[in-house]
């Protein structure tokens, strides 16, 4: 969790990264319950920060009452399938994957709800990463900043 924080200072200055303030622990508790699986990991990086945009790169916020207008169209959306954008709205894909990302062009990035690895959507597919949530993220900082 130290190492997410640190890196938040870094993403800012290096990719002009934008992020939200931490939301509190109720919310995180009430969102675990609604969607009924969530990785430590992502959890911990929501103790830190409500979410990280960087141009079309965007870790989903969770939707805070207090800044509405700037967490509405976060992670509880993105996985609802009356609300969803992503993964075409497949009731399947959505109960095996947990998506936590926009990575652009209407596509995400999930969490396997069998074995927590990092999924991404490319050309209408689904491709399995070995990375780790901060791997992840850089991964996707390094992509915004070269295209």
């Amino acid at each position: 969790m130290k190492n997410i924080s640190n890196k938040l200072e870094k993403w800012e200055s290096l990719y002009d990264c934008e992020y939200e303030i931490p939301v509190n622990s109720i919310l995180i508790d009430d969102l675990k319950k609604e969607l009924g699986y969530f990785p430590n990991e992502l959890e911990n990086f929501y103790k830190i920060t409500n979410g990280l945009k960087c141009d079309w790169f965007e870790i989903l916020p969770i939707e805070n009452p207090e800044r509405v207008n700037k967490t509405w169209d976060g992670i509880k959306r993105a996985n609802n399938i009356k609300t969803t954008k992503f993964l075409d709205a497949d009731p399947n894909l959505l109960n095996q994957f947990l998506i936590f990302a926009d990575i652009g062009g209407m596509k995400c990035a999930a969490y396997s709800r069998q074995d927590s690895t990092i999924w991404y959507e490319d050309k209408e597919q689904l491709h399995q990463t070995d990375l780790n949530l901060e791997g992840f993220i850089e991964t996707m900082l390094l992509e915004v900043n070269t295209l």
